[in-house]
Formats: structure tokens, C-alpha cells, sequence
């Protein structure tokens, strides 16, 4: 009895990676063809461990190190407009501001 569930256990086990590499390959499939079309994405790993796949936009997220468009000035520790999103009104941060969020005028 023991060893059947075993037999079962590692049966599934093999039809979950059948199934993910075939998930995977149907992906890397559609993201080829998107690519063609003029879009950048790629398929990364998930951070989660569980092997999920995941399409990133490699374009996006990322702080240059450039002023900010709201500030109109650099920060040691760079920011850009998205710190911004919880003002109500944009605008520039104040030395205030600047110290609690842990940056400072460059």
C-alpha cells in the first residue's frame, strides 16, 4: 500500500513538470511572437520559488540617474517622479522632506 502511494505521489510529481515545461514553452512561444511585433518583454524567474513565470516589460522600473522631473534637482540617493505619488499637490520636496525620506540635494 505504502509503496503505491509513492508510485502515485512521484507520478504526479512528473505530470506537474510535463506540465510546467509544456506552460513554459507555450509562453516563450507567444512572448517570441510579441517580441517580433515590437514589444520588449522576456520570462525571468519568480521571486516567490515556485517556479512561476512571469513577463517583465524590461523598459519599465527603473531610476535613472538624472533629475527629477518634479524636483528639478538630483539626490544622493536617487529618486524620480514616482516618490511623489503620495503628495497630493506635485511638487518639489522640502529639506524636510528631503531628510525623512533619507536623501539629500546634490
Amino acid at each position: 500500500m505504502a509503496s503505491s502511494v509513492f508510485d502515485r505521489i512521484r507520478d504526479v510529481e512528473h505530470q506537474k513538470a510535463k506540465v510546467e515545461r509544456e506552460s513554459l514553452r507555450q509562453v516563450k512561444r507567444i512572448l517570441s511572437e510579441l517580441n517580433k511585433l515590437g514589444f520588449d518583454y522576456r520570462v525571468v524567474g519568480s521571486s516567490r520559488g515556485n517556479g512561476a513565470v512571469r513577463a517583465v516589460n524590461r523598459k519599465s522600473r527603473t531610476v535613472k540617474d538624472a533629475a527629477c522631473k518634479i524636483c528639478g534637482f538630483r539626490t544622493a540617493r536617487s529618486h524620480d517622479a514616482r516618490a511623489h505619488r503620495g503628495q497630493a499637490k506635485k511638487a518639489p520636496f522640502t529639506r524636510k522632506e528631503l531628510a525623512e525620506r533619507g536623501l539629500r540635494r546634490v
